[in-house]
């Protein structure tokens, strides 16, 4: 005869089943996941029905993030975080203070002269040196797509909002190649904070940061465009920089760097793929309300698509498919019991036509770039076959 569950063994902020001292409170996983992860992302919530006193229990119809999280201060939840990381830097001082000593942009009609030798540098010397630390949390052992999450939050997006957000209705390339140096050491930054990717063959992480670094961009734009603009269909503008957007229907070069003509080419050839960034992923993520955690998700599916990558090593192989068999337990134990969803096949769904969407727009996007070098009509050396992208 089973004993009855006295409320010591009971999660003190919803009720169920206990899984031990979590942040000094008996609780269980998923409180303390939440918890963990509300103050890491330094999440602002609302309370869904405004009175800020919603049912938080496990049988709770629906799951008031807010309500949830003041519970867990209430029950005496604490966060000691431990890193070894600096402080970081005004957000305004990390593009324009950027390690590498970047070199002058000089635009002549069609072709940008930029030395990348010294940016191609900075990236190997990160990729084979030592891992990055993340901020951690006393005592608890991190699972993969976790860690995958805190290092997006802390390298890649951290969803703070810029005081200005400027519309560019006219891109200079100037400003399209300092982006591209920032997503550039981002992407690295990022990288050398995932444990698994560190271990792997020198070679191999090359290959995947490259990888990597032409599909970043879409998912990190898409994500900060819904955090910064919200959930409008209509509403067109897609996040470029971190303090400035385009208008995804409507992308047009500054003329004063370059000749009409070239700006005409790139008009061209530009404005669909932007057109197409909104409709595959931008929109979709507005439709889902995509989360933070759904976006690690679709970044550790990007990374560890060892498809099309030729003579990537066995062990390469079999790290990618251990990270994606513990990646999607995770998932499963997400929707489940942080999400509350019973039925979640067609969300996920959703996320990997996603996911083939961005894949296939930085396709796309380097065939172009092939084809407007190859007839001389526009060139740049980050987008050469043997650099970035």
């Amino acid at each position: 005869m089973a004993l009855p569950t006295t409320s010591v063994d009971t999660c003190l902020v919803c009720g169920a089943a206990s899984h031990g001292v979590h942040f000094r409170v008996i609780s269980c996983r998923a409180c303390a996941a939440f918890f963990r992860r509300s103050l890491e992302a330094s999440h602002l919530y609302k309370c869904r029905r405004l009175n800020k006193n919603c049912d938080v229990s496990k049988n709770a119809k629906h799951n008031c993030r807010y309500c949830r999280f003041q519970k867990c201060k209430r029950v005496g939840m604490r966060y000691q975080e431990t890193s070894t990381t600096p402080p970081r830097s005004p957000k305004s001082n990390e593009s324009n203070g950027s390690p590498v000593n970047l070199p002058e942009i000089i635009i002549e009609d069609h072709k940008v002269i930029y030395d990348s030798e010294p940016l191609l540098a900075f990236v190997k010397d990160l990729l084979n040196g030592p891992p990055l630390p993340l901020k951690t949390v006393d005592g608890v052992r991190y699972a993969p797509l976790q860690r995958f999450h805190m290092a997006f939050n802390q390298h890649l997006f951290d969803g703070e909002r810029p005081t200005v957000i400027s519309d560019v209705k006219f891109m200079k390339l100037t400003m399209i190649m300092r982006e591209m140096e920032n997503v550039i050491q981002r992407s690295a930054k990022f990288l050398m904070s995932c444990e698994e990717f560190v271990e792997l063959p020198k070679n191999d992480k090359w290959r995947l940061y490259r990888q990597f670094t032409s599909n970043v961009m879409c998912i990190v734009r898409a994500v900060a465009t819904v955090e910064f603009f919200g959930c409008d269909l209509e509403d067109k503008r897609i996040m470029y920089t971190e303090d400035s957007c385009i208008f995804s229907d409507n992308v047009d070069y500054d003329t004063e760097q370059i000749s009409p003509s070239t700006a005409e080419t790139l008009r061209n050839v530009f404005r669909p793929l932007c057109t197409n960034l909104y409709k595959k992923v931008v929109s979709p993520c507005k439709q889902l309300q995509i989360t933070k955690f759904e976006t690690a998700y679709i970044l550790a599916a990007i990374l560890w698509n060892t498809d099309e990558i030729d003579d990537v090593s066995v062990e390469t192989q079999e790290a990618a498919d251990r990270f994606m068999s513990e990646a999607a337990s995770e998932m499963h134990h997400y929707y489940r019991f942080e999400m509350k969803m019973e039925n979640y096949a067609e969300r996920l769904s959703k996320l990997i036509k996603m996911i083939n969407a961005i894949e296939k727009i930085a396709t796309q996007r380097r065939e172009m770039f092939t084809l407007l070098n190859m007839f001389d009509m526009f060139s740049c050396s980050l987008f050469k076959s043997d650099t970035f992208f």
